[in-house]
């Protein structure tokens, strides 16, 4: 299996873009509704098997957001997964 990882500049960088356009002054609803101190826990569960991808990318983007997430990734780029 070939392994690729993305530069982190250009990552980042369009991830910035993305947010930029989609949300320049942020997302105001959820800076209207949820308290700057909440905290949340997320799981993504798959309905059918496949293979995981962008997790790194998954992470910077999360981390764009909020400096201060945690993001635990339990597959690496590349691993087969069953579905749930």
């Amino acid at each position: 299996m070939t392994s690729l990882t993305l530069p982190a500049a250009p990552v980042r960088d369009i991830l910035e873009r993305a947010f930029a356009e989609d949300a320049p002054n942020g997302d105001i609803t959820s800076q209207l509704l949820i308290p700057a101190e909440a905290r949340a826990t997320a799981v993504l569960n798959a309905r059918v098997p496949g293979v995981f991808s962008g997790g790194t990318v998954f992470r910077d983007a999360m981390k764009l957001v909020d400096p201060d997430t945690d993001v635990e990734l339990l597959l690496a780029d590349g691993e087969a997964f069953d579905a749930g």
